[in-house]
């Protein structure tokens, strides 16, 4: 037997052991300080416990990286090995001769080649990646929707509720109108009386304004049908309508008249004869009344019928209407709730902070204000015998360059850094060949697009956008801002040709041999040129399967649709196109400096 002393408690304990018991055996029985069966056992579970104390890492509040963006990551990883441009140069630019049975490697031709199989599988892969992101973003965005759900359910009921109280209402409106056209309808013999005072009424009053069936009969008639109105929906009674001025009355009937169809017209003339507005001229064909005349023979027609049997007739048939006051909120509350439901929606800035969740997840890091240089175009002069120069200032020279300047920043967050700061080609092994982005902006109403005017190799590629203008004090809409992302997708493609290398995989692998067609038939919008084409694929936009030259270094559609959809959700891009949108965003991990 050996003593050993093993301090550190609250007395020193003796623990007689035999030589072989380790250290470990010691400790743990000395817990307790019983060598008994039962106190070797309480000691070891209390050792357990005092060990997974030690082994628990901190909880520093950060949440754990979900396990689908943690396999994305690795499918990126693992068939890219942390440089794209050498697993697409190598998969790319190596063709077989079909007549020698050899590997080339062309340096200036390899983008007119069509995609390997190796690229199509890549590309098939970065789509794999995608769809890990894209379920925990859908995830992140149902969980979202869901929150609303309740109110939603609410408002739904409300609404429903509210709707059929309004039909309710307008049944006994009609009950009332019927009521009041049933005891005071215009009839020719009613017409009879008035017709001194109605005919100075015609050609040249503003009359005309009221209605386009110009009969005695029918004038009547729609001054009653609007007082009537009035009257039922609670605006005013008929107490009120009698003290109106002229010009109130004459505005009250003029704002609430119909404008009939002629085959109206032609039933009116048919039931009241041609008893016409403008019938009475003299013998030079002119009218012998003023126009002032003419208005104030229809108002004392009114007025008249205001304070006898028209109006005492509307005034007792309303309590068919029942309560009106009520009627007018029911409306009310039916449009605010309308109204509140619509904005119940996942908006914007909430799906692009959830994306930007899940790629940061996977290691992407997002642009920064003032990363990509913004210079206004100005205009274009003739220098000399030598053609026209355009003048450029940068942006933040003026209130309306740094209000552009702002409003493309807002899309160079929504992008890797990493597609701002440019990458070499991976068409030829030529060093220094990474080109940052810069912007020139041609702010024209019109179709937008983007255009590769300058290339300083090694130092930065210039796209010129053409965007529609934006007033310095107004807001730019959603739609606005999406083109604006989409255009500068294309210009992320001219400083990354990686990225028109594996759209043009894609696309090839997609449209499996299907031939193109022009996009004015494939969307019926005769806009479109007729040089312009894309495969039909099964594409939810057809402009996203659009091509341009078949070419690895040319631009594509699949990008930009793709950012527009998964950052502003305006496109409907089918879940294929939005995964492989999302792994091209997050591929920009595996592309060195």
């Amino acid at each position: 037997m050996v003593n050993r002393f093993i301090g550190q408690w609250s007395d020193l304990i003796r623990v007689d052991a035999p030589k072989e018991m380790s250290l470990v055996d010691l400790i743990k029985a000395s817990f307790g300080g019983d060598r008994s069966a039962a106190g070797r056992y309480a000691a070891q579970q209390r050792w357990k416990n005092q060990q997974k104390k030690i082994d628990k890492p901190k909880d520093d509040g950060t949440p754990p990286v979900d396990p689908r963006l943690v396999e994305a990551k690795k499918i990126l990883e693992s068939n890219f090995n942390g440089d794209a441009i050498a697993a697409l140069r190598d998969a790319g630019t190596a063709f077989l001769d079909e007549n020698t049975g050899v590997f080339l490697a062309p340096t200036g031709v390899a983008v007119q080649f069509p995609p390997t199989d190796r690229e199509m599988r890549l590309a098939s892969q970065v789509e794999e990646a995608g769809k890990l992101i894209d379920q925990v973003v859908g995830a992140e965005l149902a969980k979202l929707d869901s929150g609303m759900y309740p109110k939603r359910f609410e408002l739904d009921a409300k609404i429903k509720d509210l709707d059929s109280k309004i039909a309710e209402s307008a049944n006994k409106k009609q009950a009332y109108a019927n009521a009041v056209y049933e005891k005071i309808g215009v009839e020719p013999s009613d017409i009879e009386p008035l017709m001194g005072k109605i005919n100075p009424l015609f050609e040249g009053s503003e009359l005309a304004r009221l209605t386009p069936v110009d009969t005695v009969g029918w004038a009547v008639r729609e001054g009653q049908r609007a007082i009537m109105n009035e009257v039922a929906s609670g605006k005013m009674s008929v107490e009120q309508l009698s003290n109106l001025t002229d010009g109130d009355l004459f505005q009250l009937i003029a704002t609430n008249v119909t404008n009939y169809r002629p085959a109206q017209r032609a039933n009116a003339l048919a039931m009241y004869g041609d008893t016409s507005l403008h019938s009475r001229l003299d013998a030079t064909g002119k009218s012998s009344y003023s126009r002032e005349q003419k208005n104030q023979a229809y108002l004392t027609v009114m007025r008249q019928s205001i304070a006898g049997d028209f109006g005492n007739t509307v005034r007792a048939e309303l309590p068919k209407l029942g309560d009106v006051q009520q009627a007018q909120k029911d409306i009310q509350d039916n449009f605010a709730a309308r109204a509140e439901i619509k904005k119940m929606v996942i908006t914007p800035a909430q799906r692009q902070e959830i994306v930007k969740k899940a790629l940061r997840d996977v290691g992407v890091e997002f642009g920064k204000a003032g990363q990509v240089p913004v210079a206004l175009q100005g205009k274009t002069q003739r220098v000399g015998g030598y053609g026209k120069v355009t003048t450029a200032r940068n942006a933040d020279e003026t209130p309306r360059g740094r209000k552009f300047q702002g409003l493309i920043d807002e899309a160079v967050q929504m992008l890797p850094k990493k597609l701002w700061e440019g990458s070499e080609s991976p068409f030829a092994k030529v060093v220094g060949t990474k080109m940052a982005t810069n912007i020139e902006l041609d702010i024209k109403n019109g179709r937008a697009h983007a255009q590769k005017i300058r290339t300083n190799l090694g130092v930065a590629v210039t796209t010129k956008l053409k965007l529609e203008s934006v007033k310095l004090n107004e807001e730019p809409s959603q739609t606005w801002r999406s083109v604006a992302l989409h255009e500068m997708g294309h210009a992320a493609e001219n400083g990354n040709q990686w990225l028109t290398q594996m759209q043009y995989a894609y696309w090839e692998n997609r449209r499996a041999g299907e031939a193109v067609q022009k996009l004015s038939k494939l969307t019926g919008n005769s806009g479109y040129r007729s040089q312009e084409v894309a495969a039909k694929d099964k594409w939810s936009e057809p402009y996203a399967g659009k091509v341009y030259r078949q070419e690895r270094n040319s631009s594509f559609e699949i990008f930009t649709m793709g950012i527009e959809g998964v950052f502003y959700g305006v496109k409907n891009i089918d879940p294929e196109h939005r995964a492989f949108t999302l792994g091209l965003l997050a591929l920009s991990t595996q592309v060195k400096d």
